[in-house]
């Protein structure tokens, strides 16, 4: 059922942007002609397409590619409907489409997906113009013509949507903090490679808690007592398993730098769009006597919910308090 919420919450965020990028695929065109800027110099339709496929998947981007010239056609007469509105539906539904299956599903980076994408949309493009051409001769135009016309909207789109992609990645925002952070972190590090602290919590550029404790209890003390500390904090560990990503990721931990991290844990605060950094990074977090696995790791070893699995830890730890 939860499952079933989310995919619905999901998609009406998508449906949501969608209509977001269709109006600016109108607004847009508006605009640059009130300025009178050249629309095919500077293509400024073609970017809502990019960006809803690019963010969205293919089905929305192919949606914004048909959806705004259009709807732009029909309320503004931008593109004329014949013969322009067929050729950048075709055009701009390509964009739309194959950038987010080369980007969003098959994890193609950006800087290949993007200019294949473009050249596919081109093609596109040209085989519209070729359909058109057998149909009347007298409207076809060169379609190097319009293409060496847009060179600049071209390069405009392959500077401004990689960093446009990158300003709402939360990963590179949260690698951003890091950086901005880069001597208080230094600091922490020194910290615990000295012996002064295993686990250290950085909130507006200063050291705001450490805990000298090893072991999962530090970081759940902090999550039950202190919640407001973790919540979009800095947090450096001396050792991350997959327990203390689940900890982190219910805190709400901004960024999770740890100087050794399971490859278990990463996986889950990958998954949690959580942004993180390893030093060292391990199959297994092993007990304190090296003989084996962590046992609260073990606790946990099936369980992929962070809500699912403080309940684990915390039985576990019992189980270990009584034995001692």
């Amino acid at each position: 059922m939860k499952n079933f919420f989310t995919k619905n919450m999901t998609l009406t965020k998508n449906i949501a942007f969608t209509a977001v990028f269709v109006v600016m695929g109108i607004l847009l065109p508006m605009a640059f002609h009130a300025f009178a800027l050249g629309g095919p110099i500077f293509l400024p339709m073609h970017i809502p397409a990019i960006l809803a496929g690019l963010l969205l998947g293919s089905f929305f981007g192919l949606a914004v590619g048909v959806l705004s010239p259009l709807l732009s056609g029909l309320l503004t007469g931008m593109p004329v409907i014949y013969p322009m509105l067929p050729i950048m539906i075709v055009e701009l539904a390509l964009y739309g489409a194959f950038s987010g299956l080369f980007y969003k599903k098959l994890k193609i980076p950006i800087f290949l997906s993007l200019p294949i994408a473009m050249i596919i949309g081109r093609i596109g493009y040209g085989l519209m113009w070729w359909i058109l051409l057998q149909i009347n001769v007298h409207m076809a135009a060169p379609v190097f013509v319009a293409i060496q016309t847009g060179i600049p909207g071209i390069a405009i789109q392959l500077i401004i949507i990689p960093l446009i992609i990158a300003a709402v990645n939360p990963k590179v925002l949260k690698k951003v903090r890091i950086i901005f952070n880069r001597s208080v972190v230094k600091q922490a590090i020194d910290m615990i490679d000295g012996g002064e602290a295993s686990l250290v919590i950085i909130k507006q550029r200063k050291i705001v808690h450490t805990d000298i404790r090893t072991g999962i209890s530090a970081v759940l003390d902090l999550l039950e007592n202190s919640p407001d500390l973790l919540d979009k904090s800095i947090v450096i560990d001396k050792v991350v398993g997959k327990a203390a990503a689940s900890l982190f990721i219910l805190g709400k931990a901004g960024f999770v730098y740890g100087l050794i991290m399971s490859r278990p844990a990463k996986s889950l605060l990958d998954e949690a769009n959580s942004g993180n950094r390893h030093n060292v990074l391990v199959d297994v977090i092993q007990n304190r006597t090296k003989t084996g696995v962590c046992p609260i790791e073990q606790s946990i070893y099936d369980i992929f919910n962070p809500n699912d699995a403080i309940t684990a830890i915390k039985e576990r730890l019992e189980q270990l308090r009584n034995n001692t």
